[in-house]
């Protein structure tokens, strides 16, 4: 949808994003307490198996991880999934996007679909570029919205990649996945510090604060060895050809 939405006939497809917005507001505290868990708290504990606050936070993370995870079943169990997923299925098999759209839009989709390939992703590469600008200044947030630009590149870019010389493709789409990677990454260690954040209250402050604390250094410790990396991977994007 998102690939293809200036052709999309956009009141047709309003009410699936919606309903694919809920879904992934059911789903995602579940993704994001698991990697909190697994890839932040996992290998802080290994390090100081012996301290009792890392030991009460971690059995905190984990309540919140399974109330978490109850929530994302509650949603793929429902009603509501279930007709999504039929809606999807019925939207797709009878070519509702193409009975829905206008002229105009149907005319765009008679180009040769490489000529809409091109035009799609050179929009996209031009996306990432601008939001990679002076990458040394961009703060948090301007680095989770390349994020989203990259990630959406990278989706495109695998889709079409087929219609073009394959090992160019795969050298821009190795470039981009690094990227997507630390930009990731990154991301989840703000992720981690609302994630500790929310957990006060929950135990004795006093007992937690040391663990939090502990939580929040390692995290910000991985984040500046990324931002370390993100430099050099930009420019070897940069430099890579494009395959489109």
């Amino acid at each position: 949808m998102s690939v293809f939405s200036a052709v999309l006939p956009q009141e047709a497809v309003a009410a699936l994003r919606a309903e694919l917005r809920w879904l992934a507001a059911a789903l995602g505290p579940a993704r994001d307490w698991d990697v909190f868990m697994i890839e932040t708290v996992a290998p802080i504990r290994a390090q100081f198996a012996e301290h009792a606050a890392l030991s009460a936070l971690a059995r905190e993370g984990t309540r919140r991880r399974d109330a978490a995870a109850r929530k994302a079943r509650r949603a793929i169990a429902s009603r509501r999934y279930q007709r999504l997923v039929l809606k999807l299925a019925a939207w797709a098999a009878a070519q509702g996007w193409l009975a829905q759209s206008d002229a105009a839009s149907r005319g765009v989709l008679t180009k040769p679909v490489t000529e809409i390939a091109r035009e799609l992703l050179a929009a996209r590469y031009a996306r990432v570029r601008r939001r990679g600008r002076r990458l040394k200044r961009r703060s948090a947030t301007e680095l989770h919205r390349l994020r989203i630009a990259v990630k959406k590149l990278r989706y495109a870019a695998s889709f079409f990649s087929t219609l073009f010389d394959a090992e160019r493709a795969r050298g821009m789409l190795s470039h981009l996945s690094r990227l997507q990677t630390i930009l990731g990454t990154l991301n989840d260690a703000v992720t981690v510090e609302d994630l500790v954040r929310s957990t006060a209250g929950a135990q004795a402050e006093q007992a937690l604060s040391g663990a939090r604390d502990i939580v929040v250094g390692w995290s910000r410790g991985r984040a500046l060895t990324l931002r370390r990396e993100l430099n050099p991977a930009w420019k070897a994007f940069c430099a890579a050809e494009k395959f489109w």
